[in-house]
């Protein structure tokens, strides 16, 4: 996962706009996430009926968490609710992981 401070060109949230910051931060976020997306759709298109099981089901959990890793980023770095002084970068990494944990868990025996 990227340091909040790394995409920010290195300086502390605090010190851009809440609005830049933010857009900032979403866009490194969700940029590769719909990229993942995106190419689970295709797969999933292109070969309806013809892969494994396993591997379907698989290609499907990893869409889903996906989706799910989304719908956090929208929450968490929601402009009317963030505020980068008070933000625990602890609890944010907390309730990112697991959807991040999931998409590498049922992605790699793809």
């Amino acid at each position: 996962m990227t340091n909040v401070t790394s995409s920010t060109g290195g300086q502390p949230p605090s010190q851009l706009g809440a609005k830049a910051y933010l857009s900032r931060v979403r866009h490194e976020l969700r940029t590769p996430l719909n990229h993942i997306l995106g190419y689970c759709e295709i797969v999933q298109e292109e070969t309806e009926g013809q892969l494994p099981e396993s591997f379907a089901a698989n290609l499907a959990k990893t869409h889903a968490s996906g989706k799910e890793l989304l719908r956090l980023i929208g929450e968490c770095f929601n402009e009317d609710t963030f505020d980068p002084n008070n933000m625990d970068r602890d609890q944010l990494v907390a309730r990112l992981r697991v959807p991040v944990d999931q998409i590498i868990g049922h992605a790699e025996p793809l």
